[in-house]
């Protein structure tokens, strides 16, 4: 029933708006088959994420690159079902970046067959009895995952508008007490794209600073060096100094042949305490760099998300204003008709995106350096653009929530990412299983059964029954 196509009184009908007879006999229609389709790719991305997130922290990697074979050998070492580590075909040598797209795990980092053989939508469901990990240990976790989301959808609708939802790209860089790089850097961008008409900024953007900000060189474009230039990072010939990487090879260039001149300690870290050259040692550094990432994207909710910004920026992000401003209809900076006394105090738009806007500017800022925002404690800049704002009044079942706010590609897409996020919380997981469990009507024929069920589930039963 829960891919069934209903009308505003819940009954079944079919792509034509026609209720459908039998319901529960009536054979699937296409939107129905579309449903099942979309929830099958949310399995396999959930299946990518689970293990990207597992293979992620750098416990498989060997001095910053990844092994395949070492993550299939601990799989195996604990006992599942896996290939063998030894005569697999495996992925070797790998470097995580911030490129990499935890859905994509599979395209260059694992290699799914050592995993799971039946994941093709066509395969049948009966599962390996060799390789079967992902079956075994990580679908069962992920429909537990959707049985919760999927209470939030039917049974829980409003609390999906009051979680405040936000879908933001955040960029956010640390300026050094001796060097204003990244305060130029930062200045540059926002005078670059937010003073004058131009082209829509996205993710990709943001990223492109941040990797110009981590400075490895051989891994920067012209456009990015010029960057740095402009910003004040003195080109040094090998690296940008003042960058993440020009700061490491500072350190690097402190080792040298003469014991009585070159720096002990650094030379000690360099060769993990002399079991490898210290060339070998600046590979691994880097890679540790590259890794870096100074950018933040993905739905939040005001309840536990984003706790790392700053609380003054944090609670404005939330604010009912931003969710009242990000909508279509609102006026961009460079539109003929744009009046800057009619815009919102919370949030821009700026060709073509919404971007949270400081309380007040600082003293002597320009005008375009309201998207800019200053926390003195960390001494970090963040510019903070939104996708999407989530209100009460956007999410009201049967609205036109797709012409007044929702950007992007339904309403639909955009319940479906609130519920994920809102399922981790703890209280929703246990009022779901209550419900599925009520819903399963469960007879007993086992009082060791019954009893465990009723110590552990105690509201679902009566003291009489």
């Amino acid at each position: 029933k829960a891919y069934w196509t209903v009308n505003d009184d819940g009954e079944r009908v079919n792509d034509n708006g026609e209720v459908v007879e039998n319901p529960t006999e009536a054979t699937a229609v296409e939107s129905e088959y579309e449903r099942v389709i979309a929830k099958w790719n949310t399995i396999e991305d959930r299946i990518a994420i689970e293990l990207y997130n597992d293979i992620i922290g750098g416990a498989y990697s060997e001095r910053g690159e990844f092994s395949e074979k070492k993550y299939l050998a601990a799989l195996k070492a604990g006992l599942n079902k896996v290939a063998d580590y030894k005569t697999a075909t495996t992925v070797e040598g790998k470097v995580f970046t911030p490129d990499t797209e935890d859905v994509e795990v599979f395209e260059g980092y694992l290699t799914r067959e050592n995993y799971q053989t039946n994941y093709k939508l066509e395969d049948k469901e009966s599962k390996d009895t060799l390789i079967s990990y992902v079956e075994d240990k990580i679908i069962p976790t992920i429909y537990r995952t959707l049985l919760v989301e999927q209470y939030l959808i039917s049974e829980s609708y409003n609390t999906l508008g009051r979680s405040y939802a936000r879908k933001v790209n955040i960029l956010s860089l640390t300026k050094k007490s001796d060097h204003d790089g990244v305060t130029n850097l930062m200045k540059n961008f926002v005078k670059d794209n937010f003073s004058s008409k131009g082209d829509k900024v996205d993710l990709d953007d943001l990223k492109a600073i941040s990797d110009a900000y981590k400075g490895v060189v051989s891994d920067l474009s012209s456009e990015q060096k010029s960057w740095l230039v402009a910003a004040g990072f003195k080109d040094k010939g090998t690296y940008y100094e003042g960058t993440e990487y020009g700061d490491m090879m500072t350190q690097y260039n402190k080792i040298t042949n003469d014991i009585l001149v070159t720096d002990t300690t650094i030379e000690s870290d360099f060769t993990g305490s002399y079991t490898y050259s210290k060339e070998v040692g600046k590979q691994i550094k880097t890679n540790e760099i590259l890794g870096n990432d100074h950018t933040e994207n993905g739905w939040y909710i005001k309840n536990g998300g984003l706790t790392n910004l700053p609380d003054s920026i944090r609670n404005r992000l939330f604010n009912i204003g931003v969710a009242n401003a990000v909508k279509e209809e609102t006026k961009d900076r460079f539109d003929a008709d744009f009046n800057a006394s009619e815009e919102s105090k919370y949030v821009a738009k700026i060709n073509g995106a919404y971007y949270l806007k400081v309380a007040s500017k600082e003293n002597g800022a320009k005008d375009y350096e309201d998207v800019l925002f200053y926390d003195a404690a960390s001494s970090t800049y963040y510019i903070i653009q939104i996708e999407e704002a989530i209100s009460a009044s956007k999410l009201v079942k049967g609205s036109d929530a797709e012409e007044t706010g929702a950007l992007l590609t339904s309403k639909e897409e955009i319940i479906n990412e609130v519920a994920k996020v809102i399922s981790s919380d703890e209280s929703y997981k246990t009022l779901s299983t209550k419900h599925w469990l009520e819903e399963m009507n469960l007879k007993f024929h086992d009082t060791v059964v019954y009893e465990y069920f009723k110590a552990n589930y105690p509201e679902l039963y009566d003291d009489e029954d």
